[in-house]
């Protein structure tokens, strides 16, 4: 059984800890917060020495001793014109997508 008060309540938790991310997510996105950067490990002998070049080349960022690809290029669409346009176009303030 759903009750709109029990909705209404998470909804506003949802909202609190969002606000909360807000200030460092923003940082993140504008390049004050920098994680490390991945490389695959000296231990991958298996690996193909191009593949681990490439993989280095990528900077992907690193969280926990591990490559998080979430965080990876994150907010770079601000920089990309044509993407930035697509997502205006998507992503319209007061109008549901």
């Amino acid at each position: 059984m759903c009750y709109k008060g029990a909705d209404d309540a998470t909804l506003n938790d949802v909202h609190a800890f969002l606000e909360k991310l807000k200030p460092t997510m923003k940082r993140l996105i504008d390049g004050d917060i920098v994680f490390p950067v991945w490389t695959p490990s000296s231990e991958s002998q298996s690996l193909d020495p191009k593949i681990a070049t490439h993989l280095a080349s990528l900077r992907i960022p690193c969280l926990k001793g591990k490559p998080n690809l979430l965080l990876h290029e994150l907010g770079t669409f601000r920089s990309d014109v044509v993407l930035e346009k697509r997502l205006n176009n998507i992503f319209m303030p007061n109008n549901h997508t």
